[in-house]
């Protein structure tokens, strides 16, 4: 990712997002279809990346546009229960907090988007590619 443009980081951020959203749509059927005990349902993937696009992303992102220098915690929201969430809507809320993000990303400065070694914006994509892959792994598990 280092080198990519800023035009270029914006549209894989909206592109990971929609392609991640697509398969889990597809999914809603079934979307408490595990590969086994051990790893989350579909519903659990969707509810979480919205959970994480609310709570991580989008407040990291908001602080890079507004601080110098922010000093981020860890995140984790392992061990939640997203078993309450639905599936579709989880995705509905995950695709508006991810126009948020979008909107603040487009509205940064080169400098404040780029400023640091793993900036907010590079840290979602990173992620939201990281988890598209896992996904595609299980999708074609449960297709099987």
């Amino acid at each position: 990712m280092v080198g990519t443009s800023k035009e270029q980081l914006i549209e894989k951020l909206r592109a990971t997002q929609v392609q991640f959203s697509i398969m889990l749509e597809s999914m809603a059927e079934n979307q408490d279809w595990q590969p086994d005990t051990e790893r989350w349902s579909f519903r659990f993937i969707a509810a979480h990346m919205a959970t994480v696009e609310d709570e991580c992303f989008l407040d990291r992102v908001k602080r890079f546009s507004t601080e110098d220098s922010p000093h981020f915690e860890h995140y984790d929201n392992t061990g939640r229960d997203f078993g309450q969430f639905e599936l579709i809507n989880s995705l509905r809320e995950w695709a508006a907090l991810r126009w948020e993000l979008l909107d603040i990303v487009c509205s940064m400065p080169e400098n404040t988007w780029q400023h640091t070694r793993q900036g907010a914006p590079r840290l979602c994509l990173s992620c939201n590619t990281s988890c598209l892959n896992t996904i595609k792994n299980i999708y074609k598990k449960c297709s099987k």
